[in-house]
C-alpha cells in the first residue's frame, strides 16, 4: 500500500473513491431504470458489482485502523490520551449511526413504546457496525503484546464470526429478550449490517494488511 508525500495512503483513498462511485451508480440505476431492463442478465451482474460496495467500505475501515495503529503501536496502546480519544471517536461514530435513523429525526422517538419504532432505532447500520468493531479492536490493543498478535487475534475472531454466522441467523426474535443484542446478531429485526457476518470484513482487512504496515510484517503468520 503506497502513500503520498503528504502521508496519504493513496491505495486506501482510491478504494474508498471507487466504492463511493459504485454506490452512487448502483442506486441511480436501481431507481431510474425501467423494471423491464432490470430483469436482464446484465443487470443481475450489475447488482453483483454494486453489492461489493459494502464490503469495500467495511474493509476500508479495517485498513485505516491498521495503517494508523500498527506503525505507532505503543502510542495507541498505552492507555493515554490517544487511546481514550480513539475510544471516544468510535463511540461517537456508533451514536451518530443511531441518531441518523431516529424516526422523524427526532429525540421524541426515544419515548415511544412501540416495538416497531424501537426495532427501527436499534437496527444496526454501517456506522454502528464500524464504530463497535473498531472500539473493540482498540480495546484489544491493551491485551495484545504487539501488532502481529493483535492481527492474529482479529483474524481469529473474524473466522469465528464467519463460521458461526448461520447459527446467529438461526436466532429468532421471539427466542431472545435482548433487542439490542439481537439487532447485532442477525437481520431478523431489520439490521442491514448485523455483526454476523459483516464484522468479519473489517477484522479480516485489519489483520491481513498487517504485513504491509509492520516491520518484518511479511512474516506475521509464522
Amino acid at each position: 500500500m503506497s502513500d503520498s508525500p503528504q502521508g496519504r495512503f493513496v491505495a486506501l483513498d482510491r478504494l474508498r473513491a471507487l466504492a463511493v462511485l459504485l454506490m452512487i451508480q448502483g442506486h441511480a440505476f436501481s431507481e431510474l431504470l425501467d423494471r423491464e431492463v432490470q430483469s436482464g442478465t446484465w443487470y443481475r451482474l450489475h447488482r453483483l458489482v454494486h453489492g461489493l460496495t459494502a464490503p469495500m467500505f467495511l474493509m476500508g475501515a479495517g485498513l485505516a485502523f491498521d495503517i494508523t495503529t500498527y506503525p505507532r503501536w505503543e502510542v495507541f496502546r498505552a492507555g493515554g490520551s490517544e487511546h481514550r480519544a480513539r475510544l471516544r471517536r468510535y463511540a461517537s461514530i456508533t451514536l451518530l449511526g443511531y441518531a441518523l435513523q431516529l424516526p422523524g429525526n427526532s429525540l421524541r422517538a426515544l419515548r415511544s413504546t412501540s416495538p416497531d419504532v424501537w426495532r427501527e432505532i436499534l437496527s444496526v447500520g454501517p456506522l454502528q457496525l464500524i464504530g463497535v468493531t473498531l472500539f473493540a479492536a482498540q480495546l484489544m490493543t491493551r491485551v495484545a503484546s504487539g501488532p502481529r498478535q493483535h492481527a492474529r487475534a482479529a483474524l481469529g475472531v473474524a473466522v469465528i464470526i464467519a463460521l458461526t454466522a448461520p447459527y446467529a441467523w438461526g436466532v429468532e426474535p421471539g427466542s431472545l429478550d435482548a433487542p439490542l443484542l439481537l439487532a447485532f446478531l442477525n437481520g431478523h429485526t431489520g439490521s442491514q449490517f448485523a455483526a454476523f457476518p459483516w464484522m468479519a470484513y473489517v477484522l479480516v482487512a485489519l489483520a491481513l494488511s498487517c504485513a504491509g504496515t509492520t516491520e518484518r510484517g511479511h512474516r506475521w503468520l509464522r
